[in-house]
């Protein structure tokens, strides 16, 4: 970061001034000027997890499925569950076999699942030792690269995410790669 001036432009210039106001609170000269200071840290964790996947159906999807609701169904009491955008939706839980893969795909999931974890905690940044106000948001944007590009090479980048294929267009290409080969065969 210090020697990367393109990608961290005003680091150096920053680090050399919030180092001389390090030296003076290490010396008891002035006081912490970073409130509240923050800690940054790398966790690794081991996990099993045992899950078991959902449908979930609200009285739409119901009426939208079966033509009738829930009461005529008699569906019992359903449950709540806090989806994508923080808000809550009402609905029932419904097993997956035996479920069309059209329908399947139309309906939101529920995953139940128990985990038991191990965890081992590196401190990259304790709030004592933060020098500067910037510091703690730009050690973590570096870490998280770090360990994005360790983990996946970069396959789970929001750009690479975006460039996966669905289902339609490798069967397009298949199609295409088998009309290839027949072709050529005869």
């Amino acid at each position: 970061m210090y020697h990367d001036a393109q990608k961290f432009p005003g680091f150096k210039e920053g680090f050399d001034g919030a180092r001389t106001i390090k030296m003076q609170i290490n010396a008891g000269e002035a006081p912490n000027v970073f409130s509240p200071p923050t800690d940054v840290g790398h966790r690794q964790i081991r996990a099993v997890t045992a899950s078991q996947e959902y449908g979930f159906v609200t009285e739409a999807d119901l009426t939208r499925l079966f033509r009738v609701g829930s009461s005529a169904l008699k569906m019992g009491k359903g449950v709540r569950i806090q989806i994508e955008d923080g808000s809550y939706l009402s609905g029932w839980l419904l097993k997956l076999q035996g479920m069309p893969a059209s329908e399947l795909a139309s309906l939101r999931k529920v995953r139940l699942e128990v985990r038991q974890e191990v965890e081992l905690t590196e401190s990259l940044l304790a709030a004592g030792n933060q020098i500067r106000k910037e510091q703690p948001q730009e050690l973590f944007d570096l870490a998280a690269e770090k360990q994005e590009a360790r983990a996946s090479g970069g396959a789970l980048s929001t750009k690479s995410l975006q460039k996966l294929h669905t289902l339609e267009s490798l069967q397009e290409r298949a199609t295409a790669v088998l009309q290839v080969w027949f072709s050529t065969k005869r």
